[in-house]
């Protein structure tokens, strides 16, 4: 069930942040917040099913 999420990774230092996606999920300027080097990023992200 919880196999098919991807974590997010910090485009900044590739930590990963708190937001998970799914293979479906599209986001366009989505407000990506790192809590380890903390600094928050515009992203734009799509996840590619896995075949």
């Amino acid at each position: 069930m919880f196999n098919d999420f991807q974590w997010l990774l910090c485009p900044v230092c590739g930590s990963k942040t708190r937001d998970r996606i799914k293979a479906n999920t599209e986001m366009k300027n989505f407000p990506l917040y790192c809590p380890k080097c903390k600094k928050e990023t515009i992203i734009a992200a799509v996840l590619c099913p896995k075949r």
